[in-house]
């Protein structure tokens, strides 16, 4: 499956995952109350992720966009995914001392 990109302005590309993931979810639940609620959290949480992701990604190395997109479209297409990859990334990052935060007020 192809991956489409958005280009944000520093030139980083985001990836555009198929957006058929939510409907998949939904439909593995009866017709019903629940099944629209699951695909209407799931495309509610999808564009959160989305959300996250434009932030960060051009703070991201390349090397670790590649890899984190190569994971999301093995499997799961979903931006969950890709956060969740990029997450980890960040994390190690900071546990490893390559990343200072900053704390807001102090």
């Amino acid at each position: 499956m192809a991956i489409m990109n958005t280009t944000v302005a520093n030139g980083a590309e985001i990836p555009t995952l198929p957006s058929d993931y939510c409907s998949k979810l939904a439909s593995m639940y009866n017709k019903n109350d629940t099944s629209e609620f699951i695909r209407k959290t799931c495309e509610e949480t999808e564009a959160t992720n989305r959300s996250n992701v434009e932030r960060i990604w051009s703070d991201i190395p390349d090397q670790k966009q590649q890899e984190c997109i190569q994971l999301t479209m093995t499997g799961i297409h979903s931006y969950q995914i890709l956060a969740g990859c990029l997450a980890l990334y960040i994390a190690d990052a900071y546990l490893n001392g390559k990343l200072k935060l900053c704390r807001p007020g102090k």
